[in-house]
């Protein structure tokens, strides 16, 4: 009978206490969001460094999740940049905090209006920096080829195909408008640009406007399709109307046309040249970094941003345990 109630005497301890260290775990744990060697990022962190990322804005569960996933990154970054003693120009981060003013105490005062400090201001210079000194390092061997130049134009011409755009001038009222009517139809190519001037009043249903070298499309937009069409058929300096559409009378005029042009090769050479290097250096990159996930101890958590802290405890187990040993 004694050995029944010391046993259940400690199996309450033994309840209690763990019931004690669940509640602690619950009140306090703080889940891990993501590791990059001995670099942590844990809810609480997070949750004081949101106010800075988003700048006091709203934003959504998927920006929060993107901001994370882009810190984790920066971290990532940093930390291989540190491995190979890799850092920024301090002439080029003290050049852009000149920007804010050229004494400590006028920095203080522009960056106090912006809702920041220098130190926060430097501090975010300096990981940009960082991150594009090692970027240049690890992609200076990338190179494009003619071949590949040639290759990208011949794949990718109508890019550099430049449609047809025109100058148009017109105007759109109530059939049963005949002030408007009349002015419009009396109009000549020298008055017609003055006549849009005159009568745009949306509020008397005329509406006027002169669109300079827009295409087709958005002429549409702000006229019909069948409209616009028509315009693009039309001579130069001619007014033309009325066309009558669903109640409506336009006339219109084009003022300027340019013609269609398909950009040569020579012409988009250094565009293209420099498309396809930044293609390939962020495409190497990425590779990279992706690789060096494991090299430096990287693990993302973002599913700890909705687990219950005793579960993420549970969770984060084996990656505490690393962190400590």
């Amino acid at each position: 009978m004694k050995k029944l109630q010391k046993w259940l005497l400690a199996s309450i301890v033994t309840l209690a206490v763990l019931g004690g260290a669940a509640y602690e775990i619950h009140a306090k744990y703080q889940p891990l969001l993501f590791v990059v060697g001995d670099e942590v990022m844990r809810q609480d962190q997070w949750v004081a460094l949101r106010p800075e990322l988003f700048a006091g804005l709203p934003y959504t569960r998927s920006d929060d999740l993107q901001f994370l996933e882009r810190r984790a990154m920066e971290e990532l970054v940093l930390a291989n940049a540190k491995a190979m003693n890799v850092t920024y120009d301090a002439d080029v981060l003290n050049k852009q905090i000149s920007q804010f003013g050229n004494t400590p105490e006028e920095r203080k005062k522009t960056l106090a209006g912006m809702g920041t400090t220098e130190d926060k201001v430097r501090t975010n210079y300096e990981r940009s920096l960082t991150a594009f000194a090692l970027k240049t390092k690890m992609t200076r061997d990338v190179t494009v080829t003619e071949q590949e130049i040639n290759d990208y134009y011949e794949q990718n011409k109508e890019l550099f195909h430049a449609p047809e755009f025109r100058s148009v001038y017109f105007v759109k009222f109530k059939i049963t408008d005949s002030e408007l009517y009349d002015a419009a139809i009396a109009a000549t190519p020298q008055t017609f640009p003055d006549l849009v001037k005159k009568y745009n009043d949306e509020t008397a249903n005329r509406i006027a406007a002169w669109h300079e070298l827009d295409g087709q499309d958005h002429l549409a937009s702000h006229t019909t399709q069948h409209v616009a069409e028509l315009a693009f058929q039309a001579p130069v300096n001619k007014v033309t109307g009325p066309i009558q559409e669903n109640g409506w009378n336009y006339f219109y005029m084009v003022s300027e046309i340019k013609e269609p042009h398909q950009f040569s090769l020579l012409e988009e050479h250094s565009k293209i040249q420099s498309t396809i290097l930044q293609d390939k250096q962020l495409a190497q990159y990425r590779k990279w970094l992706e690789e060096r996930k494991g090299v430096v101890g990287y693990a993302y958590f973002p599913e700890n941003l909705d687990r219950e802290p005793l579960s993420a405890f549970w969770h984060d187990l084996t990656q505490n345990l690393k962190l400590l040993f």
